[in-house]
């Protein structure tokens, strides 16, 4: 049996699991595969699912980012001193945010069934 499909034809892209469809061995892209070809599993995220995911995301994120500024600070703080550990702790008390922003924005993002648009 040829890769890529059964007719015997083989497809330029073997190795890639969507690049072939399976049936007559020529080649589509990822859009076409996504129409209802070897990816049409994939669907768009409900908001649940979504918000749900990003919690743990968040919390795993927070927990790590506040153990690695606290490292950071217990091995560094004789080279800040007294002026430096307010401005250190200042800017890692904001330095969480931005990352904090990108999955609050894909948290946020409409699912398939959401009309406001």
């Amino acid at each position: 049996m040829a890769i890529g499909g059964g007719n015997g034809l083989a497809c330029r892209h073997a190795a890639i699991p969507w690049a072939c469809d399976g049936r007559s061995g020529r080649d589509i892209d990822r859009a076409g595969a996504r129409q209802g070809g070897i990816l049409s599993w994939t669907r768009p995220m409900h908001v649940r699912t979504r918000k749900l995911i990003g919690t743990f995301i968040l919390l795993a994120w927070v927990v790590f980012y506040a153990l690695l500024v606290m490292a950071i600070m217990y091995n560094a703080a004789r080279r800040f001193g007294p002026v430096g550990e307010p401005v250190f702790y200042a800017l890692a008390g904001i330095g969480w945010i931005p990352v904090a922003m990108l999955v609050v924005w894909w948290m946020a993002k409409p699912g398939p069934d959401d009309d406001t648009a």
